[in-house]
């Protein structure tokens, strides 16, 4: 919390200088879900996308404050409260307080707790890199994640109980299946690229799993891989993704649609298949 409160702090005193410009943006996701006979209403969607409101704050034309929190909370997720995020920061230079960090693309894992996160480029072919330190407390994440690279990029993460949240390896097993406190992983390596071709994206990511938290946790290597086309933003994106646990050798399968509207509203469909089983969803996506 002291983070948070700093944060505030900080803040508060631009606020002296010039009133802010603020925006709220809202990002909710109505589905139903369905598997093996069990319907059940949801407030995010089967990868692990949340609903959230967003309040942003702009000051100086430079720092801004983004609070971010989730209309519901994920079942069995370890996260310490319903924020997504809380941070006040100089964009693309560095962030403090409540920070949605990502490993890679931020895919395969995503992590939460305070801490501070900064950017800058390598003195070797002035390539990006992004070094976050978080900390949500008690047996739930913490560590240092990072990446270094463009389309192409190399990621790390060192701590203890790291991909153990709801929002993380989504791609090999459900949100509400997140294995809860205590659990997860203290070494994080892996690789991801993109590369698209006009209206098609390919997308690559491979995570490495190490030092298991407890006996529970095995190691693990996950493969993911990724086709989506779009022709443009007012007419239907599909997406059809495969990904593999080698260890575990399991492979879970996945299609999704999205089909908008209007400018704020869209229809979605996912379905996933994974270890036999299936789960079909549904529902609407309103931004506004």
């Amino acid at each position: 919390m002291r983070a948070i409160a700093l944060s505030m702090l900080f803040a508060c005193a631009l606020a002296h200088a010039q009133m802010p410009d603020f925006s709220i943006y809202t990002d909710l996701r109505m589905q139903v879900h369905s598997s093996e006979g069990d319907v059940r209403p949801r407030l995010f969607d089967p990868f692990a996308r949340i609903s959230t409101v967003r309040l942003a704050m702009i000051f100086e034309g430079f720092y801004r404050l983004s609070l971010s929190e989730r209309f519901t909370r994920i079942p069995s997720d370890n996260s310490s409260n319903q924020l997504e995020h809380f941070y006040v920061e100089l964009p693309g230079v560095w962030r403090l307080g409540h920070l949605d960090t990502k490993f890679g693309r931020g895919w395969l894992i995503r992590e939460y707790g305070l801490g501070g996160e900064f950017n800058t480029n390598l003195l070797i072919d002035n390539l990006p890199i992004t070094i976050a330190a978080i900390d949500d407390g008690g047996s739930r994440s913490r560590g240092v994640i990072g990446r270094v690279g463009g389309k192409v990029g190399l990621s790390f993460g060192s701590g203890h109980h790291l991909a153990a949240s709801g929002t993380s390896l989504a791609a090999i097993r459900r949100p509400e299946e997140a294995p809860g406190l205590g659990r997860g992983y203290d070494l994080l390596f892996g690789l991801d690229a993109a590369a698209s071709w006009r209206d098609f994206r390919v997308l690559f990511e491979y995570a490495g799993l190490r030092r298991g938290s407890s006996p529970l946790d095995e190691d693990e290597d996950v493969l993911d891989l990724e086709f989506a086309y779009r022709k443009n933003e007012r007419t239907p994106e599909f997406k059809l993704g495969y990904a593999r646990a080698l260890q575990a050798r399991t492979d879970h399968l996945r299609a999704e649609v999205e089909m908008p509207i209007d400018d704020k509203l869209s229809l979605t469909g996912q379905f996933r298949v994974d270890r036999g089983s299936k789960l079909l969803a549904f529902g609407v996506h309103f931004r506004f």
